[in-house]
């Protein structure tokens, strides 16, 4: 005969085998039941895509306007299927007020913070590194070309650790077409360190991740600004690849009455006064 523990040990394993089976059963039944409380997939999906942002259903089209700003471009352009590059709004990550953007849909919705436009006597650099805006109200200044004469900045760039952009862009543009993209990593980013070699994730320069170079910064040197500069060997001998220059600081190359934006037109760094050398309309920086 078994001994009174025994017994008990094995009255109470029983128990423990029939709870759990009841435990089974009720969790089946619950999850059942929910399963029979849920809307179908597709009204579902209708639900989640219609309340973005507290949007009904029918009122999604408003998604970047006034009336319904986004968070971003990409939000547009991720839930809006008529989108095209063009002035749209969205919010403060700081405030929650609204402001107009231009959006560059064509790449999936990056949201243009600054541009920077040749020929304005304005230094650039200043005008990225202050607390304030420039013509962020301003709706003829929301585009690729240079026919406002002004410098472009909202408030995104003194946001910049608020709204923690994943990617940079900067974006040179001729007669409103594109004619270079620089590509950078803009994780965990401020709005100064983001614009460097080391996080250059982009460009179609071959030699600029393995070249050497003396200046890569926004702030640049002597009022050369946007500046990826390789070297300095006298000015005749001094190469790079890009510059928003002030008129006439050193070399005979800047000696113009205009600020002017130069670039490389090939894929490696080219000698700024002989050189196979472009001239640009706008610098742009988007965010993403």
């Amino acid at each position: 005969p078994w001994s009174p523990p025994v017994l008990y040990a094995l009255s109470m394993g029983y128990a423990a085998r029939v709870i759990g089976f009841f435990a089974i059963v009720v969790t089946a039944l619950a999850v059942t039941t929910a399963e029979e409380e849920r809307p179908p997939a597709t009204e579902l999906a209708s639900a989640i895509n219609g309340k973005l942002n507290g949007a009904p259903c029918n009122n999604l089209e408003l998604l970047g306007t006034s009336k319904l700003p986004a968070h971003s471009c990409r939000e547009i352009a991720k839930w809006r299927s008529d989108v095209a590059n063009d002035i749209y709004y969205i919010k403060s990550v700081v405030t929650g007020d609204s402001f107009p953007v231009y959006c560059d849909m064509a790449h999936g919705g990056y949201t243009m913070v600054y541009k920077a436009v040749s020929g304005v006597e304005a230094d650039v650099y200043e005008v990225w590194k202050n607390n304030g805006v420039a013509n962020e109200e301003e709706l003829q200044a929301l585009n690729t070309n240079n026919v406002f004469k002004s410098h472009y900045k909202n408030r995104l760039v003194n946001e910049w650790r608020e709204y923690r952009p994943k990617e940079v862009v900067v974006v040179l543009y001729k007669g409103g077409i594109e004619v270079l993209r620089l590509v950078f990593d803009g994780h965990l980013s401020n709005n100064l360190d983001w614009f460097s070699k080391e996080r250059l994730a982009f460009s179609p320069y071959t030699d600029l991740k393995t070249s050497s170079t003396n200046y890569f910064s926004i702030a640049g040197h002597q009022g050369r600004h946007f500046f990826i500069n390789r070297n300095y060997a006298g000015c005749p001998n001094d190469f790079g690849w890009l510059i928003f220059y002030t008129p006439g600081i050193v070399c005979s190359w800047e000696l113009t009455t205009d600020y002017k934006i130069k670039y490389s037109k090939s894929f490696e760094a080219q000698n700024w006064k002989t050189g196979n050398v472009g001239e640009a309309d706008v610098l742009a920086v988007f965010v993403d």
